[in-house]
């Protein structure tokens, strides 16, 4: 079930990209707005973990910003 619920939130996510691929969110913006349709199976802690692995394979960056939040973005070179 998890590997199903995190391939769905991968899906998603990249096909957001393909539409809009200069967004960039937090986290909670990711989950409300990229995965309105799967808010209720894409809990925080799963959207985290699935953005840090888009991020690991090179596919998404990541910025820290001053006020400690975190926001996520298409690689330009993906």
């Amino acid at each position: 079930m998890d590997d199903e619920r995190r391939h769905s939130v991968r899906t998603a996510i990249m096909r957001h990209l393909d539409v809009y691929p200069d967004a960039s969110d937090t986290v909670e913006g990711i989950r409300g707005f990229w995965l309105s349709a799967l808010e209720d199976e894409a809990d925080p802690s799963l959207v985290e973990s699935v953005l840090d692995a888009l991020v690991s394979d090179g596919v998404l960056w990541m910025r820290r910003l001053r006020d400690g939040g975190v926001i996520f973005g298409l690689k330009k070179n993906w």
